[in-house]
């Protein structure tokens, strides 16, 4: 029985000690278990590190000073409770007898002993038991517990890093002296300078950001630092300084120096940069001549636009191949762009369809944003050419439906033998190759909605489209320069002069090969077009350029854009259309006239001469309303629209003169403001009239077959129809 209970008494005083060192341990275990908690949500620091120390200290002294190591007594007696033994059998095992006593004695002892051996044979140590709620009455095992389950789950995939954190080993080195500078880069795209991070601080970067490590006064040997548990490869400066540099791709915790001299923990976080906003500031729809599309918008971006355009797809087909249209920036790289873009969407194959238009813009980190959806209609081409109208809608049905290629072709080469309108012969024989190239989708045909739009350019204009074309060149080619001009403020005459020369040389062939084909037919009595106009103009705005009048410059270059835009969009003029050009001039002059007699007329109403009859003011008003009134009929006769005002004009008219009857000047002269005033609104619309009537190509603006044109910011020409210009001396006159 002798080697077995000594086996017993080894195994309980394993259990012993296994229970003591955990009830010792106790203390110092939560402290630990607190202090993962800590780190593992991302509180841990300085303060944290040195108070988490002190508590282990303290609760490491307390278990030291409270342990005790357990006796072989302790141990007989956890084998006989945790075997179920009464009366101490393995005390009594160890009983001796006192003196001699006869054989029966012995046997009886004999027996004695045997019957212990029996039951110690059955006797074991057991297992270590804690006694935590003896330890640990408040619970607070289960909250440390629950906190650091918490934890694991809140850092998530940071888990792996910030448990490295526990783990650096202390740089034994490194002196107190040493300093840390840290600098972080934003990418080169944020337009966002290097700034200086303080060693306690988080880091919010940008991605593609880097962060510059500098440590001064190290001596021989740069301080430890890691990021992600990852160290950190330093740079010798010279000097006891040291320099790493590190690309921040992902969160993390970058720290530097030891724990009893932390130099910097910085908690990095990764943001990804915002997309752009942009939308519709108002309701978009065609300019004032319905040619070109404005559309009202806004957008903004924390580091810089670099595109803007309007995405446009048929709202009764939405299947279809949306198109593209650019609005150019302001300026390089804008954080913010607001206003109104005129569009020349002539080109579109949708147009004069309802669309569903949406704003897309993108910035210099390569993010798009779009605005919801505004359902408009482009405004369509002006075609009086019955062959040119017949193939922009083979056009749009092909855009809308790209299977119906074959039935397109059919009926191409059915217009190119028996054409609805006039067409060169050159014209209807490449209709003619195109219509069977396309039928058999040949490669001739690529693109067949950009082609068919040059059919249509080629049937509307007829010979005068290639002379247009090269217009449309060179006017590119001078807007080109006249914008490097206005940024660089560097003028080139020789260029300037050979651009000039080039656009002239242009105008008078497109004018050729208009006055051949009798398009450009002028109206009796009006005035040629004089290029040193436009030669000085263009030299204006070079001056204004060099001089660093942004603002002015603009303003010329777009009258320049107005007024080349009305010179290549000359149209046909018929017989009745010259007829109307010539009533609307003669409108236009009557209408300056009656102006100028009405405010004349104010004036002396106001300020009459001494003696002066009324009566002779009362007949004066009678005359202009006789006037305005012979006006109305014959616009009437020319077929021209009733123009808005007149009507209101003969009233006011009628009113003042009636007042001037009675002697009450100071009462008509309230109906001789609202006569100019109807009269300029009459002015105002009849000009509209006239630049309808002047313009109007297909080709306007086209920037190439199949574009979609190109975008105009601002307003183009000017707004000063209808306004009577007074002289100095005139500056006190009530018209």
């Amino acid at each position: 029985m002798g080697p077995r209970l000594a086996r017993l008494r080894r195994r309980a005083m394993l259990v012993l000690w296994i229970e003591a060192l955990a009830g010792a341990a106790l203390a110092p275990a939560g402290v630990i278990l607190a202090y993962l908690t800590i780190v593992l949500l991302g509180l841990g620091g300085i303060a944290a590190e040195a108070l988490a120390l002190a508590a282990l200290i303290l609760t490491l002294i307390h278990a030291v000073r409270r342990f005790r190591a357990p006796s072989r007594q302790e141990a007989d007696r956890r084998i006989e409770t945790a075997s179920g033994l009464a009366h101490r059998p393995i005390i009594a095992m160890e009983d001796r007898v006192a003196g001699t006593g006869g054989p029966l004695a012995m046997a009886l002892w004999n027996a004695h002993q045997a019957r212990l051996a029996r039951q110690i044979a059955g006797a074991r140590a057991g297992f270590p038991r804690l006694h935590l709620a003896e330890r640990d009455p408040l619970g607070l095992r289960a909250a440390l517990a629950l906190g650091l389950l918490v934890a694991v789950l809140v850092a998530g995939a940071e888990r792996p890093s910030r448990m490295a954190d526990l783990i650096i080993l202390p740089r034994w080195r490194i002196g107190p002296g040493v300093e840390l500078a840290s600098w972080l880069t934003p990418p080169r795209w944020s337009g966002e300078a290097p700034r200086l991070v303080g060693p306690g601080r988080d880091i919010m970067a940008l991605p593609g950001s880097h962060l510059a490590l500098i440590a001064t006064g190290a001596g021989r040997s740069a301080p430890s630092a890691s990021f992600g548990g990852h160290g950190l490869a330093w740079t010798a400066l010279g000097g006891g300084s040291f320099r790493a540099e590190l690309a921040l791709k992902h969160d993390g915790t970058l720290i530097a120096g030891p724990f009893w001299n932390r130099l910097a923990r910085y908690r990095v976080s990764i943001v990804p940069p915002a997309a752009p906003e942009i939308g519709f500031s108002g309701q978009a729809g065609p300019d004032r001549d319905e040619r070109r599309l404005d559309v009202p918008y806004r957008a903004k971006d924390r580091y810089g636009l670099k595109a803007i355009g309007l995405i446009i797809e048929p709202a009764a087909a939405l299947w279809a191949k949306p198109g593209m249209a650019a609005i150019p920036l302001q300026a390089a790289a804008p954080r913010r762009q607001a206003g109104v873009a005129r569009l020349d969407l002539l080109a579109s194959p949708y147009a004069g369809l309802p669309v569903a238009a949406r704003l897309e813009a993108r910035n210099i980190a390569g993010l798009k944003a779009q605005s919801a959806p505004a359902v408009m209609v482009l405004p369509a081409p002006r075609l009086t050419n019955a062959s040119a109208r017949e193939i922009e809608a083979l056009r749009q049905h092909l855009a809308l439906d790209p299977a119906s290629r074959v039935g397109v072709a059919e009926r191409l080469g059915a217009l190119a033998v028996t054409p609805p309108g006039p067409l060169t012969p050159e014209t209807a024989l490449e209709i003619t190759a195109f219509a069977a190239a396309l039928a058999e989708t040949h490669p001739l045909a690529a693109h067949p909605v950009a082609q068919l739009w040059r059919f249509v350019q080629l049937a509307e204009q007829g010979r005068a489209y290639r002379s247009g074309q090269a217009l449309a060149r060179a006017r590119a080619a001078l807007d080109r320069a006249l914008s490097k001009m206005l940024a660089t403020h560097h003028v080139d005459e020789a260029k300037l002069g050979q651009l000039l020369r080039r656009l002239d040389k242009a105008l008078a062939a497109h004018a050729a090969a208009l006055r051949d084909q009798g398009q450009a037919q002028a109206p009796t009595g009006a005035k040629p077009f004089d290029s040193s106009a436009l030669d000085r103009l263009v030299r204006r705005i070079a001056r204004e350029a060099r001089q660093g009048n942004q603002e002015a410059a603009r303003r010329d270059m777009r009258k320049l854009e107005g007024m080349l835009r009305r010179l290549q969009s000359a149209r046909p003029m018929s017989a009745a259309q010259q007829a109307r050009a010539r009533a609307a001039a003669q409108a236009g002059s009557a209408l300056s006239r009656m102006m100028r007699d009405e405010s004349k007329l104010l004036d002396q109403t106001e300020n009459p001469e001494p003696g002066a009859d009324p009566r002779s003011l009362a007949k004066a008003q009678s005359e202009l309303q006789q006037a305005l009134r012979q006006l109305r009929q014959s616009l009437a006769r020319a077929g021209l629209p009733r123009l808005p005002g007149l009507g209101q004009g003969g009233e006011a008219m009628k009113a003042a003169a009636s007042h001037l009857r009675r002697g009450d000047q100071p009462g008509a002269m309230p109906g001789e403001r609202g006569a100019i005033g109807a009269l300029q609104h009459a002015a105002a619309a009849l000009a509209r009239l006239g630049q309808g009537m002047q313009g109007g190509g297909t080709a306007e603006g086209s920037s190439g077959p199949g574009s979609l044109g190109s975008g105009r910011t601002g307003e183009t020409g000017t707004d000063r129809e209808g306004h009577i210009d007074l002289k100095p001396g005139d500056a006190a006159s009530p018209a």
